[in-house]
């Protein structure tokens, strides 16, 4: 591990800070102030954090899962406004957009969405207000007056369902809160023109009813140097809640939110050429920074040096630049009614986006656009009788896209134009037997029902060079336009015989344009029972002791692939033991947990050909992994103005039977019609073959995809109580995280190495809260980590993502 000289400097800021904190405090200790631990109290002591992951409301340290909450005031002090950066937060959580895209990818230990397209399910669920969202595009646009932010790590399979694998996120936002008419505002101003407006107003309408209204905007400009990774988007949010009696709470909500901009953005990080005449390849980095942008000048040189087998020339640069255009709403109603036999709970929601998106990846465009409407409807009951405590209930998903989805790249451009709908049904109970005062017994299980289907067309078409040479270095490239209709007639091909077509252009002599149209009618069904076991055991009054096993699973779906039109749903059975602590007058917390994984039939999205050698993409279930490792958490509330924190968390995560097979492409000139030759394969995995013209591809025993084997943090806060009542308050956290690959291929420019990363605000408060203003700095290190990478074999090039730069500026808040 190589170590900067800011990694030192701020290592030395946090133990300076550490060691002086207790005169510090002692200092203050006769002076008005606030606890930084506890918000307030008399004296020292750490708060305690209401979650309701487990669908009621307890203790986080009484809740016998393993869950991690980010609070308020952390999610602004981190400058949150997407998933994507809540990596810094949660040591087991590793968050990125696909490609550069618009789809999320999110991973829990290891476990994750290999694919970022448009059809495909994430594995770990995303929960706004208690609703799950069912597109990975559409989790932006819910961080903004939040009132916690819960991860669940491992999976959900009896509370949450579907699509839990790796675990679940759940977006709190801060409810109406009756009899008070209160609000704030804080605006932000930051380095790359930042301008980050928030703010909420909550009004008691009467007695009984409340009303609470929040809005965001965000201006950014773009961290590459085409202006690329820009943020530009606002959103509304409303609440009503009316409780009439002591038995009924009704709470209705609606927001709407808008994201613009340019988006995120690739950087071309290595050329992969394959040379036909020796059978080989090499990669060779490109030496752009990882702030160059997919449609600037180092970016167009690359790509036009770039040799395409395919085609037999050069690329271009791409001719059109990203562009973000997308509105996300929804409605819904939360209602809770007190009875003889327990508490119902029903949460139902109607959710939509429209979104005409393109975005960029290695070397490559794609135009993403999507209507979507999602229905759904979850009823709980929880009560008690006897010593048993009960959560029963049944949740309905009703779901439809249309969706046109075109990854475009001058030698094979993909439409696709289809329809995918989704139902599922499900009922679920946990019964929690209480033995004694302090022993528990869990079960839990859940039945899911899903049945999908898929309607739509996916034209492929392609420039192939069939020169004896390889070479058709002048041979028009397919435009990038959003259908074959359009590539045609911008060309001027001309029909010589069912999805063949030539160039009247003389350059184009020795090249066929192909259209491969294949048509997808499916519909699927899957059926899994799910479930839980666990014991639990109050050693102390705050001390507990748990033990639980989990199932899970994601569920299947389709692909535009003869071969391979459908896959199997994965499988994972978590395995945990945990305890929760606090000691020393709850002055210091330690919580522990050691976890196995199992995870089976892991959906795996990858580029191939068809069994006619035609290009395709399709998922397939590849195998699985086990997951194992420890995770210690641990606050230490030196005085009522000292907060210390930290966490390690050990990772051992490994892949099993990952197997897969790839259609080996024929090479061309040095084929003879009775000895083929096939072009090598670029993965870091082992490989075998070709037998039957397919590659066999084994990465067993090798680490899994984004998992880093140790990931440490620290943090301290001082509070310096001011003689008239305010105070000043210094946060400084730092983060550690080993090395990792960040695609699946795991070629050497998957690897991302061991790096920190830190930041820091001082806060002045007004005695009476109502005011404060902050200095803030993220990512002081300014490493901007690789968090993604993808080797694109029709482009012969590796793109990757990278965590944002150092970003800094002035918070103010007003409260009124």
């Amino acid at each position: 591990m190589n170590l900067s000289y800011t990694d030192i400097s701020l290592g030395a800021l946090i133990c300076a800070l550490a060691a002086s904190a207790p005169a510090l405090a002692q200092q203050a200790s006769d002076a008005a102030g606030t606890s930084a631990a506890d918000g307030g109290a008399s004296g020292p002591g750490l708060a305690e954090i209401v979650v309701t992951a487990q669908r009621r409301a307890e203790s986080s340290q009484k809740a016998a899962v393993a869950i991690a909450v980010v609070d308020s005031a952390t999610l602004t002090q981190a400058q949150v406004t997407s998933p994507a950066q809540l990596t810094n937060l949660v040591p087991a959580l590793q968050v990125s957009r696909g490609g550069g895209g618009t789809n999320v990818s999110i991973f829990l230990r290891g476990v994750g969405t290999l694919t970022a397209n448009s059809y495909t399910d994430s594995a770990v669920a995303f929960n706004y207000d208690g609703v799950y969202v069912g597109r990975p595009n559409a989790t932006t646009g819910y961080f903004y007056d939040v009132a916690r932010l819960e991860v669940l790590k491992g999976p959900q399979g009896t509370l949450y369902g579907r699509n839990a694998t790796g675990g679940a996120i759940n977006v709190i936002p801060v409810a109406p809160r009756l009899g008070e008419t209160e609000g704030f505002v804080t605006a932000s101003l930051g380095n790359y023109d930042a301008v980050n407006l928030q703010g909420a107003v909550n009004i008691a309408t009467s007695e009984h009813s409340a009303l609470r209204v929040a809005g965001t905007y965000v201006n950014r400009d773009g961290y590459q140097t085409d202006g690329t990774s820009d943020e530009e988007s606002r959103g509304i949010r409303g609440q009503f809640l009316i409780e009439p009696s002591e038995a009924l709470s009704i709470r209705l909500s609606g927001d709407y939110f808008e994201r613009e901009g340019l988006g995120a953005s690739s950087t071309l990080i290595a050329q992969v050429p394959i040379n036909p005449f020796t059978n080989s390849y090499a990669i060779i980095p490109t030496g752009l920074p990882v702030n160059s942008g997919a449609n600037g000048p180092g970016a167009a040189a690359v790509l036009s040096s770039t040799f395409n087998g395919i085609s037999g020339r050069t690329l271009l640069p791409l001719a059109r630049r990203s562009s973000l255009d997308g509105q996300f709403w929804g409605v819904g109603t939360e209602i809770g009614l007190k009875t003889g036999i327990g508490t119902f709970t029903l949460v139902a929601a109607h959710r939509a986006h429209d979104t005409d998106d393109v975005t960029n990846g290695a070397g490559f465009l794609v135009v993403d656009k999507q209507k979507f409407r999602q229905d759904s409807l979850e009823l709980r009951l929880n009560g008690s009788v006897g010593p048993i405590d009960y959560i029963l209930g049944g949740f309905y998903y009703d779901d439809r896209m249309d969706a046109d989805y075109a990854p475009i790249n001058q030698a094979i451009n993909n439409y696709q134009s289809f329809i995918q709908s989704t139902k599922s049904l499900a009922g679920f109970g946990r019964l929690t037997y209480n033995v004694t005062d302090r022993l528990r017994l869990v079960g839990g299980l859940r039945y899911t029902r899903d049945r999908k289907a898929l309607a739509g067309a996916s034209n492929t078409m392609i420039a192939l060079c069939r020169a004896p040479n390889g070479q058709c270095p002048d041979a028009p490239l397919i435009p990038f336009t959003e259908s074959p209709d359009q590539a045609i007639a911008a060309l001027g091909l001309l029909p010589v015989a069912p999805g063949v077509f030539i160039s009247p252009t003389p350059a184009a002599a020795n090249t066929l344009y192909l259209l491969n149209t294949r048509t997808v009618d499916s519909r699927l069904t899957n059926r899994k029972l799910t479930w839980r076991g666990a014991v639990e055991f109050d050693a102390g009054p705050s001390n507990l002791l748990y033990a639980s096993v989990e199932t899970g699973f994601r569920s299947g779906g389709f692909s535009f692939s003869l071969a391979r039109p459908s896959y199997d749903p994965e499988t994972i059975t978590a395995y945990t033991v945990g305890s929760k602590n606090r000691f020393l007058g709850n002055r210091v917390q330690l919580n522990v947990e050691g976890f196995y994984w199992k995870y089976r039939d892991q959906q795996l999205a990858h580029a191939g050909n068809e069994a006619d050698g035609t290009p395709s993409f399709f998922t397939e279930n590849v195998g699985g992994a086990t997951v194992k490792g420890v995770e210690v958490e641990g606050q230490f509330a030196m005085s009522r103005n000292t907060l210390l924190t930290g966490s390690v968390q050990y990772l051992d995560a490994k892949n099993d039977d990952f197997k897969f097979d790839i259609p080996a492409t024929l090479n061309p000139v040095l084929s003879t019609p009775t000895a083929p030759v096939y072009f090598p394969l670029v993965t870091g995995c082992a490989t075998s073959g070709p037998t039957a013209g397919q590659w066999n591809v084994d990465c067993s025993g090798l680490s899994a995809t984004r998992a880093p084997k140790w990931t440490l943090s620290f943090g301290v806060q001082q509070t310096i109580p001011l003689s008239s009542g305010a105070r000043f308050m210094v946060n400084a956290n730092t983060r550690y995280q080993s090395s990792n690959f960040t695609g699946f291929d795991q070629i050497i420019t998957d690897i991302q190495g061991g790096y920190w990363t830190s930041n820091a605000d001082l806060t002045f408060m007004s005695s009476n809260d109502k005011f404060s203003i902050s200095a803030f700095v993220n990512n002081i290190e300014n490493y901007r980590a690789k968090i993604y990478s993808q080797y694109f074999a029709a482009t012969g090039l590796v793109g990757a993502s990278y965590a944002d730069p150092r970003t800094y500026g002035v918070r103010m808040t007003t409260r009124f």
